[in-house]
């Protein structure tokens, strides 16, 4: 996670972003995706998700 904040006379920034496997605990998408391919063995691998904003004040 990536928070950052710019305060200037004018003007006030603010940004985040957030890149998650398995975000499901933070009420995002999350879990196990599973891949199969005939004759072999079947393979999971967790969600990725990324997330970000932006505010100008």
């Amino acid at each position: 996670m990536l928070y950052a904040r710019v305060i200037t006379k004018p003007l006030m920034i603010s940004a985040s972003a957030l890149v998650a496997q398995n975000a499901s605990s933070m009420v995002m998408l999350g879990g196990f995706i599973g891949y199969s391919t005939k004759g072999e063995v079947d393979v999971f691998r967790t969600m990725n998700t990324t997330s970000a904003w932006i505010d100008f004040l």
